[in-house]
C-alpha cells in the first residue's frame, strides 16, 4: 500500500521522501536530547543554589545542565558574565536543528503543492489529448497524494518545532529567573557583610 502511494505520486514523491526522513531523524535526535533534558531537572539542588547553598555531593551526581551553570554563578560572583555565556552555550544546544526542521516542513510542503499543479495540469493535457475521462484518475493520483504527503512531513514538523522552541523558551525563562534571585541574594549577602564590617571597625 505505501509502495503504491509513493509510486501513484509520481517523481515528486522522491525528494518528498527524503525531506520525510532527514524529518524524522531530526524529530528523533530533538525528542531525545529533550527527554534527557527533563528528566534530568533537579528541583531541590535548583532551589538549593538559588539561596546560595552548595551541596558538593549532589552536584557531583546531577545530570541537570542548568543545575551545573548555576552552581557556577554561587561559586564564582566575581565573574557575573560565565553563568550568562554558559547560558547562551546550553540555549543554543536546546535549538539546535530548529531552524533545519522548520525548512524541512516548508520544503515539503512546497514540493506538495508543485505535485498538485504538476498533477492537475498533466490530468487536463492527457484528458484533452485522449478524450478519455479515464486518464484523469491517474494524473489525479499525482496532484492528490503529493499534497497529502506533504501535508503529512510538515504538519508533525511544524507542531514538534513549536513544542521545542517553547521548552527552550522555558528554559530561558528558568535560567533568567535562578540566576537573577542568585544575584539579588548575593548582593544582599555583601552588603549584610559590609555592614558588619563597618560595625566592627567602629567598635
Amino acid at each position: 500500500m505505501v509502495w503504491r502511494f509513493l509510486h501513484d505520486g509520481g517523481p515528486v514523491m522522491v525528494p518528498i521522501l527524503a525531506c520525510s526522513v532527514l524529518a524524522l531523524a531530526l524529530l528523533l535526535e530533538r525528542g531525545w536530547f529533550w527527554v534527557r533534558f527533563l528528566f534530568a531537572r533537579d528541583r531541590k539542588l535548583e532551589a538549593a543554589l538559588t539561596e546560595l547553598r552548595l551541596e558538593p555531593k549532589r552536584l557531583e551526581r546531577t545530570r541537570d545542565p542548568v543545575c551545573r551553570l548555576l552552581a557556577t554563578a554561587v561559586r564564582r560572583p566575581s565573574d557575573p558574565e560565565l553563568p550568562f555565556a554558559l547560558a547562551e552555550r546550553l540555549l543554543e544546544r536546546s535549538r539546535a536543528g530548529l531552524p533545519l526542521l522548520q525548512t524541512i516542513g516548508a520544503v515539503a510542503t512546497s514540493l506538495g503543492l508543485f505535485g498538485t499543479v504538476l498533477g492537475v495540469s498533466l490530468a487536463f493535457e492527457h484528458t484533452i489529448s485522449s478524450g478519455r475521462m479515464s486518464e484523469l484518475t491517474g494524473s489525479l493520483s499525482v496532484a492528490l497524494n503529493t499534497t497529502l504527503f506533504g501535508l503529512i512531513v510538515f504538519i508533525p514538523s511544524y507542531v514538534a518545532g513549536s513544542i521545542f522552541e517553547l521548552l527552550s523558551d522555558r528554559t530561558a525563562f528558568r535560567i533568567e529567573q535562578a540566576l537573577a534571585a542568585i544575584r539579588s541574594r548575593q548582593r544582599s549577602e555583601a552588603a549584610r557583610r559590609a555592614r558588619r564590617a563597618r560595625a566592627e571597625a567602629r567598635a
